[in-house]
């Protein structure tokens, strides 16, 4: 028996999937996880257009975000976040698993994500397990639908 969960097979887009979120995967330059609105009605002959929603994610296990805290990528993710120009950057925190090895002891992990939110300004939202990040990706994709289709931009999907 392992005392660390196993990663989800497929990782985050198959327990998106799952959830019956619909899930394209793209390299993106900034993020993992950025929400796409698609013209449901394009003119005849044309590919639907696109609009990447103000929203982005970057998603960090308690392992990944004190290898890039040692590394120096996590001010460089940060940095690269706040010139995208979206409005809204999040970052999605999942806690170590019982006995998970950390790069860094928790406490700097800690208090990496509070300077993350209150010196950066960004939202950081804290998730026990992929399951969770998985849970709360699908709800905020929802919640993003619902706005842009209400807010009078008809034809997204």
């Amino acid at each position: 028996v392992s005392p660390c969960p196993p990663r989800p097979r497929g990782g985050i887009p198959a327990l998106l999937r799952a959830r019956g979120v619909p899930v394209l995967l793209r390299r993106l330059h900034v993020g993992d996880f950025l929400w796409v609105a698609r013209e449901r009605d394009p003119p005849a002959g044309h590919a639907p257009r696109e609009l990447v929603l103000d929203v982005v994610v970057e998603r960090k296990s308690a392992a990944d975000l004190g290898n890039s805290l040692r590394d120096g990528r996590y001010r460089e993710q940060k940095f690269r976040l706040r010139r995208s120009g979206l409005r809204c950057p999040i970052y999605l925190l999942e806690a170590p698993g019982e006995g998970e090895p950390l790069p860094l002891p928790l406490p700097t992990l800690r208090q990496a994500a509070a300077n993350t939110q209150v010196v950066d300004g960004f939202f950081v939202k804290h998730t026990r397990d992929p399951q969770e990040s998985a849970t709360y990706l699908g709800v905020l994709g929802r919640h993003l639908q619902r706005r842009f289709e209400v807010g009078g931009h008809g034809g997204a999907q």
